[in-house]
């Protein structure tokens, strides 16, 4: 995922690391995630930073394809 890598906020960016990286699987989480968000029929992808700036922080994703099915992936780190 092109767009999480691209994240350059530091608090952000931990978030990135935790949904990428420091899973049990990370390859078969990265492949899921593509498998959801880099598919064809995928029409529009946003990635937003959550937290209050001191006890959360975290990313929601959210995809629509073609046919206006909404997808979302919330994480949240406290």
């Amino acid at each position: 995922m092109t767009e999480l890598r691209r994240i350059t906020d530091p608090v952000a960016q931990s978030s990135v690391t935790m949904v990428l990286d420091a899973i049990a699987d990370p390859e078969a989480g990265r492949q899921a995630l593509a498998a959801v968000y880099d598919d064809a029929e995928m029409d529009t992808l946003m990635v937003y930073t959550l937290g209050d700036g001191a006890a959360l922080s975290g990313l929601l994703i959210a995809g629509r394809d073609r046919q206006g099915e909404t997808i979302l992936l919330v994480f949240l780190l406290d």
